[in-house]
């Protein structure tokens, strides 16, 4: 979410508007339209093409309107040096990798998935900011949503076995939080409180902490910036609601340790409960630090693990006690030909080296840039939009794979 250095299009303002000559109402009105087809295709995938969508295309084929709309935008500018950095880095990258261990083996098929991987973020990147600065944040949200259940619902074996986790986690809160956006106030929270229950009952713990975390800091813009309450009882009021999340937070801890919520989230809250290291519950972490220790320079697109390589990330994830470190998820997905770390940021690193991880830098420091905005203004019906963008946006970095989840990120 990039932060546009000019007022939102979903703001309301007092000035009277300028007069609009005929050509000019015809490019807005293109542009609006296009920014509208933009929003809703960017998540439907190509046919055969996990990372390339139909809306891949129209990015590509209106680069020349939208960066310099992108490269004016706080951040903007950043953040596209680097996409370029990345694309210039990521052929040295691997060529050092392979001469490093000539064990490694490359593959040109992986590289060209890993390249088109990268472009679908950066694209989705700029669509979004670019089709944000046209129509508001809202009806980006309200349409892309609206692809992204649409691209589920005709591809069922993306989600066959947990539909909510891996199809419609992200994007039906998106679509109830936007649609809401002028109903009456408490429709939204409630909507927000439904969707909650709804992930917690389906093995989706991170989809809920995202809109449990989306109430209570929404809750406090209202208190502290709208209704201006003092600041003691301010505090008060945000202890209770924290208290509150935590109370069912621990209720929902120990039905997953109990096996109340499925074998899958039983397992998962076992293996955090054995570990003593903070990697907020992803052991992948213990793999990624290793091979860190082992190449800084990240690995480079194309680059198939030796034999090496996976016995220095078997040997990190080993440090969780109880950790499965020769199963099909390891061996089948982990290491099999290429690295998944479960992680974008280090995925990004895996890929594309230092650049890469300097490329999700500047996207958590947009992220957060943009929510501080957030919370800083008069709260409206994007509050609540904006607060859940940014906390999925910031676990999707740091604990979700990158070929599944770029397009939340972005």
């Amino acid at each position: 979410m990039l932060v546009s250095s000019e007022p939102r299009p979903d703001s309301a303002t007092t000035a009277t508007p300028a007069p609009t000559s005929s050509d000019d109402l015809v490019a807005q009105r293109v542009g609006g339209f296009l920014a509208y087809l933009l929003a809703v295709t960017l998540p439907i995938q190509l046919p055969g093409f996990r990372s390339v969508s139909i809306g891949f295309a129209f990015t590509v084929l209106l680069l020349p309107t939208i960066v310099p709309v992108v490269v004016r935008m706080v951040y903007g500018r950043a953040l596209t040096r680097t996409a370029l950095l990345v694309v210039i880095a990521a052929p040295f990258v691997t060529a050092a990798t392979l001469s490093m261990d000539h064990s490694r083996s490359f593959s040109n098929t992986q590289a060209i998935l890993s390249a088109a991987l990268f472009l679908g973020l950066v694209f989705q990147v700029c669509g979004v900011a670019w089709a944000s600065s046209i129509i508001g944040i809202r009806r980006v949200a309200l349409f892309y949503s609206a692809g992204a259940i649409f691209n589920a619902a005709i591809q069922p074996a993306l989600w066959s076995t947990n539909p909510w986790k891996y199809a419609f986690g992200w994007s039906v809160p998106v679509l109830i939080i936007a649609t809401f956006y002028r109903w009456p106030r408490s429709l939204q929270p409630l909507g927000i409180v439904l969707a909650a229950l709804y992930a917690l009952t389906h093995e989706s713990r991170n989809s809920a902490a995202a809109l449990i975390l989306t109430l209570l800091a929404t809750a406090a813009t209202y208190i502290f910036v709208s209704r201006k309450t003092e600041r003691r009882q301010g505090l008060l009021i945000l202890g209770m609601l924290a208290a509150a999340t935590l109370a069912i937070v621990s209720l929902v801890t120990q039905l997953a340790a109990s096996g109340a919520l499925g074998e899958e989230l039983q397992r998962v809250q076992i293996s955090q409960s054995s570990s003593n290291t903070a990697i907020a519950g992803r052991d992948e972490y213990l793999a990624t630090f290793a091979l860190m220790a082992q190449s800084p320079i990240g690995l480079g697109p194309g680059v198939i693990p030796s034999y090496n390589d996976i016995t220095v990330g078997k040997v990190g994830l080993s440090v969780v006690a109880g950790a499965d470190t020769s199963g099909s998820y390891v061996d089948g997905y982990m290491f099999n030909d290429g690295f998944n770390v479960h992680s974008v940021a280090g995925d990004l690193w895996v890929e594309f080296g230092i650049a890469g991880l300097l490329f999700a830098a500047i996207m958590m420091v947009t992220l957060i840039r943009a929510s501080l905005l957030n919370h800083e203004s008069p709260p409206s019906g994007l509050t609540a939009l904006c607060a859940f963008l940014f906390f999925q946006g910031i676990w999707d970095l740091l604990f979700s794979p990158l070929n599944g989840n770029f397009r939340s990120v972005g």
